[in-house]
């Protein structure tokens, strides 16, 4: 899949890329909003969005390069739809991250600073500008185009009894679900029929004659080097992908 380049956050004193929070990315619980017209909501509101866009610390260089990729420093002009994003999901994310970024000296300042961010688009987006630096990543030949690979893993909310908003049951893993660790085949073996036999949920390689080993054929299954686990039933006497 082809890309525009990415513009990526970074810590003006550290350029580090924002990172990943331990629990669920529900909307983090904000300070109560001033009433308006109040002395301090209007303070705090003209404060953040007077305050001019974040320009590049003169301590970082103007690019960065690695084996891989290139950064440059960016505007957040050049940010497409950053005007009209919503900000609540993304201060959420950023919010739940301080949970554990705030464990770091370099990430204490500015997630306690956040504390006082009122809730709203306006002044969220002013924080962002004032304190993260912008960074383009190019691939290492300046090109704009390029392969990402990115992973998602969902975060959900659940609890033990059943009610009006929790009512999707999350099933256990079957008991009929096996996994064999596809290094442990030996790669003559990989395209062939094999003998496995269950020990727990995990399935070994047995010997040719095993009484007690069914048959796997591993012809059945679509594989590359990047599979590490199979996951399988055992049907009869025979091994069938899940």
């Amino acid at each position: 899949m082809k890309l525009l380049p990415s513009l990526v956050f970074a810590l003006a004193t550290a350029a580090a890329l924002l990172g990943c929070a331990s629990k669920q990315p529900t909307p983090a619980s904000l300070p109560a909003q001033p009433a308006a017209g109040s002395t301090a909501a209007n303070t705090v509101n003209e404060r953040l969005a007077n305050t001019p866009p974040a320009q590049p610390s003169a301590k970082l260089p103007s690019e960065v390069r690695t084996r891989n990729a290139m950064f440059k420093l960016a505007s957040y002009d050049d940010l497409p739809g950053w005007q009209q994003d919503d900000m609540r999901a993304s201060w959420g994310a950023f919010r739940n991250s301080c949970d554990v970024l705030q464990k770091r000296e370099d990430w204490r300042e500015i997630c306690a600073a956040s504390k006082t961010v009122p809730p709203n688009t306006r002044a969220m987006r002013s924080f962002f500008e004032t304190r993260f630096t912008l960074l383009r990543i190019l691939n290492t030949d300046a090109t704009r185009e390029g392969d990402v690979t990115g992973y998602f893993e969902p975060l959900l909310e659940g609890q033990a009894q059943r009610d009006a908003e929790f009512n999707t049951p999350v099933m256990g893993v079957p008991r009929d679900l096996f996994t064999i660790d596809w290094s442990r085949v030996p790669k003559a073996q990989r395209r062939s029929v094999i003998r496995v036999k269950p020990e727990g949920n995990l399935l070994t390689v047995a010997a040719t004659g095993d009484s007690a080993s069914y048959a796997l054929d591993l012809r059945r299954f679509d594989l590359d080097d990047r599979d590490r686990r199979l996951r399988l039933r055992l049907v009869g006497d025979a091994g069938s992908p899940a």
